[in-house]
């Protein structure tokens, strides 16, 4: 999907779609779509990639779980 920078995917003995997907910096991030129907997996992967892709034009992180992603946006302040 999305000529190839999304690729759907199932665990040995799991019925959860997983995804990969890469951005510009053509690293590979993996995440679950949360599905167990493909057509549903599929909507919700390309929807993940489009907003990592939009974090990413932005500058903003793509993940923001870890610390270090968080700390890494620039602070504005106001003068």
């Amino acid at each position: 999907m999305r000529d190839g920078e999304v690729v759907l995917f199932q665990r040995k003995h799991s019925t959860v779609w997983q995804m990969r997907y890469q951005l510009y910096d053509r690293v590979w991030r993996r995440m679950s779509t949360s599905h167990h129907q493909l057509d549903w997996a599929m909507k919700a992967a390309c929807e993940i990639y489009d907003r990592a892709r939009f974090r990413e034009s932005e500058g903003l992180p793509i993940t923001t779980r870890r610390f270090d992603a968080i700390v890494s946006i620039p602070v504005q302040r106001d003068r």
